[in-house]
């Protein structure tokens, strides 16, 4: 039991629901941790100590700069990327294309809605990066279709 609550505990912080660093010195967490802020007493030295602890090396990394943690993703979307609602319409099928954040079509599986919060993110980015005049950094995850073309993975 403890085994999948730690396994959780490392899903969760390393990903977009439970932490993000925006901006170089500034550790967004869930608002999730406010909740649970009597496991924190001292809370931003908790919370920082129980992110670095399940977090993935390149996480700790990019958390070296940090000085400073803001609870203040909620973004619940991003909790069930499907937001509970596996299909896209009343006969359980998925949408043949959806457009891209460019106007293009593309082939893909997932429901419209799923699509249009992957936009939103994909816009935010943009907007961030060209505010910034900096860079984005992307992180390619594992993923058990690599090697495959898009069509591959569709089928």
């Amino acid at each position: 039991m403890f085994d999948q609550l730690r396994e959780n505990a490392k899903d969760f912080v390393n990903s977009m629901r439970g932490t993000q660093i925006w901006r170089a010195d500034e550790l967004q967490v869930s608002e999730y941790y406010l909740r649970m802020q009597r496991i924190f007493p001292n809370f931003e030295q908790d919370v920082y100590r129980h992110i670095r602890h399940y977090s993935n090396q390149d996480f700790k990394r990019r958390m070296e700069v940090t000085s400073y943690v803001t609870p203040d993703i909620q973004d619940w979307n991003i909790a069930d990327l499907y937001n509970g609602r596996p299909f896209s319409d009343p006969g359980g099928r998925y949408p043949i294309a959806v457009t891209d954040i460019e106007g293009l079509n593309i082939r893909t599986r997932i429901p419209e809605h799923a699509a249009q919060l992957l936009r939103d993110r994909q816009r935010k980015l943009f907007r961030l990066y060209r505010r910034n005049g900096g860079s984005v950094e992307i992180e390619e995850l594992p993923s058990d279709n690599e090697g495959k073309t898009v069509d591959e993975i569709n089928r």
